[in-house]
């Protein structure tokens, strides 16, 4: 009876802070009387103008061709092309930042599962800032990677794969930096998943093949528009964008100290791991997957161009990723 009754009030407490988390989610996106984002505004503008031309109207007709094919980060576009003309552009807007946030914050609470703290930390996680960047792609790609990591922290069966292939298109037309991280992330579980038996069956690769030749394809077709990589900071300011988890709103202190204590618990789970690591002889497939890899992306952020081609503040979206790839870790702590 007092365990049921414990679980109970576990599952209430989390339900009421996943409530109110939301709730303050949401303040900034029904509180105003337009979405304010930086980015935004050009999100909407081509949408119209690519409805515009799709209909014939002039000037846009003789000037605009509105694309139709499926190529990656065009999940708002689709989304903006969509309700606009029926709910009006500020609405649709506010439909796109309702999507990307409830549906950030949902995923990361999957991930964080028991944990009141991780659910709290999942609010930040969920509000980031790309999505008041007007990031508005990448953005709706946050929820689909946290449902990544989730598949990916639970036995891979056959209902896994397909879920992992739908997941992971999913990735490719909301966001091409996000699906190649995907990409990345599934190769690394499955091959590591293989390394761990004694008998290595090459089937067990097959997840990672479909997502490994689309990215190799887009590659080959020159995706992100052949620029060179660009360093546009020195150490001091990205250390101290690291030690704040600069992926997270910094709009008050509240977000700094929340960014710290978000990497707290990171760095907490980083040590366990480590020392766990090192009682197994330092034998590679004892260390999860998902923490190799969460700590691979916070590592490599420090040292990652600034820029790649025609996409920005690459460190910070690594961050981001990878501290994705730890929640589930954070979730088991003190819980």
């Amino acid at each position: 009876h007092r365990r049921g009754e414990a679980f109970l009030t576990t599952r209430v407490t989390r339900l009421i802070v996943g409530v109110v988390v939301a709730v303050l989610t949401l303040v900034p996106v029904i509180g105003e009387s337009v979405p304010v984002t930086q980015d935004g505004p050009s999100h909407v503008y081509n949408a119209a103008t690519a409805v515009a031309a799709r209909a014939g109207a002039s000037p846009y007709a003789e000037l605009f061709v509105a694309r139709d094919d499926v190529r990656p980060n065009v999940a708002s576009h689709a989304i903006l092309s969509a309700l606009g003309p029926r709910l009006g552009w500020s609405a649709a807007e506010r439909c796109v930042l309702v999507l990307a946030l409830l549906g950030g914050l949902a995923a990361a609470m999957l991930l964080a599962r028991a944990n009141v703290l991780a659910v709290t930390l999942a609010g930040w996680l969920a509000s980031n800032w790309f999505v008041w960047m007007g990031f508005y792609d990448f953005a709706l790609s946050i929820p689909f990677f946290f449902v990544l990591v989730w598949l990916l922290s639970v036995s891979i069966t056959a209902r896994v794969r397909l879920a992992l292939q739908i997941v992971l298109a999913l990735l490719y037309v909301t966001h091409l930096f996000t699906f190649a991280v995907g990409v990345a992330l599934v190769t690394l579980v499955v091959a590591m998943s293989a390394m761990a038996r004694e008998r290595i069956d090459a089937r067990e690769l097959l997840p990672a093949v479909p997502g490994v030749l689309v990215l190799l394809l887009e590659l080959a077709t020159g995706v992100g528009g052949g620029a060179a990589p660009a360093w546009t900071t020195g150490v001091w300011a990205r250390l101290s964008a690291f030690a704040t988890s600069d992926f997270l709103v910094t709009v008050l202190w509240l977000d700094s100290a929340a960014g710290v204590a978000l990497l707290l618990a990171l760095v907490g789970v980083l040590i366990g791991a480590f020392a766990a690591w090192r009682s197994n002889r330092f034998t590679a497939p004892a260390m999860s997957p998902l923490i190799l890899f969460g700590a691979t992306m916070l590592v490599l952020s420090l040292v990652a161009p600034d820029a790649i081609g025609e996409g920005g503040y690459v460190p910070a979206r690594m961050r981001l990723l990878g501290a994705a790839a730890l929640v589930p870790a954070v979730g088991h702590m003190g819980g």
